[in-house]
C-alpha cells in the first residue's frame, strides 16, 4: 500500500442545531471505499444529526507519512508526554492529512451555484477527472491548471488539496 485516501465524517453546525457539537471522524482507506464509508457510518450511528462524508481529492503517500510519524514519535521521546497527547493512530491520520504528504496533485473546484457547472466544465484548459454533486452545487476534480482561468466566476473556488463530497447522512434519535 503506497498511497491511501482519508475519509471524513463531519457533523457541522451549518447542517444542525447550533447546540449540537461539531464532531469529526476520520478513516484511512487503502482499498475498498465502500467498506471505509460503512465504518464511518458505524461510528456516526450513535450521534444524531446531519453528517457529511468527504474523501481526500489527492491520495496520501504512506511511506512519506510513516517516516514523518516515526520522526515525530522520536522527537516526543526527548520531551515528557502529556495526557493530552494524541494516540498514535490519530497522530498518523493528522500527518496523512497534511498537504506535504499528498501523493497526487489534483485540484478541487467547488461550485456553489449549480448553474455554473457548464461554464466551468467548458473550459478547454481544464482536464476533468470527476464531477460529483454536493449539497450546494458540484465538486469537480481536475488535473492542475492555471487558476486564472476561473478568476471572476462567482460561486466558484479552487482548492489545491481539498475534500470531495461523498454522501449526506442523517442519524435520527
Amino acid at each position: 500500500m503506497s498511497a491511501v485516501h482519508l475519509f471524513i465524517a463531519v457533523r457541522r453546525h451549518k447542517d444542525n442545531d447550533a447546540s449540537v457539537p461539531h464532531v469529526t471522524f476520520r478513516e484511512v482507506c487503502g482499498g475498498d471505499e465502500q467498506k471505509t464509508i460503512n465504518r464511518l457510518k458505524d461510528q456516526i450511528a450513535a450521534h444524531t444529526g446531519v453528517w457529511r462524508i468527504y474523501r481526500t481529492v489527492n491520495a496520501r503517500d504512506v511511506k512519506k507519512s510513516e517516516l514523518e510519524l516515526i520522526k515525530t514519535l522520536i522527537d516526543r521521546q526527548a520531551y515528557p508526554l502529556s495526557v493530552s497527547d494524541k494516540p498514535v493512530i490519530s497522530l498518523w491520520k493528522t500527518i496523512l492529512m497534511q498537504p506535504r504528504n499528498k501523493a497526487e496533485k489534483k485540484f478541487l473546484i467547488d461550485i456553489d451555484d449549480k448553474d455554473r457547472l457548464q461554464e466551468v466544465t467548458s473550459k478547454a484548459e481544464i482536464t476533468i477527472k470527476i464531477i460529483q454533486e454536493s449539497p450546494n452545487g458540484y465538486h469537480v476534480v481536475a488535473e492542475p491548471f492555471d487558476l486564472r482561468i476561473l478568476e471572476g466566476i462567482p460561486d466558484v473556488s479552487v482548492q489545491k488539496d481539498g475534500m470531495i463530497f461523498v454522501e449526506l447522512c442523517e442519524v435520527e434519535e
